[in-house]
């Protein structure tokens, strides 16, 4: 029988490493509650953005690991070992690219929202033009960073 204490390894899930050198908290104890608030909503509107296509993912999912990044030790290792979450942060932190993956699937899955979303749901002209103009600036920002070749585990979230 496996020890629990002991950290599982899978195909898919790498074991538990710890982040906290890269933590700097900040001196002040109300305002890393204020960051680590801002964190979770800043995680929530990233969970959000999944499913609307005018809301964007990756910025908050960044934003949330800076603010934990100077708020929580915890719950920075934990969003730096999330079994999504982690590897594209961390291909992002080391490399500052994302991979060919999460480009095609970012971009794939906006167009499958926004194209439907301008077609038939939306019937101001002007917010129909405005939102083609937010879907082809989020893409042709996401073609013009750097790439990658491979991602690290399953980093599509991003």
């Amino acid at each position: 029988m496996e020890n629990q204490d002991t950290a599982k390894t899978t195909a898919r899930q790498r074991p538990w490493q710890d982040y906290s050198h890269e933590v700097q908290l900040i001196r002040s104890r109300p305002l890393r509650y204020v960051l680590i608030g801002a964190s979770a909503v800043f995680l929530l509107l990233g969970f959000i953005g999944l499913f609307l296509p005018v809301l964007p993912t990756t910025p908050f999912v960044l934003l949330s690991a800076a603010c934990y990044a100077r708020s929580s030790t915890r719950f920075y290792n934990m969003l730096m070992n999330h079994v999504w979450l982690g590897p594209p942060l961390r291909q992002w932190k080391v490399s500052r690219s994302i991979s060919v993956k999460t480009k095609v699937m970012a971009i794939g899955l906006m167009a499958l929202t926004m194209v439907p979303t301008i077609v038939f749901w939306v019937p101001v002209p002007a917010v129909k033009v405005g939102l083609a103009v937010i879907g082809l600036s989020v893409s042709i920002f996401l073609i013009r960073l750097p790439t990658t070749g491979t991602g690290e585990g399953p980093s599509s979230v991003l």
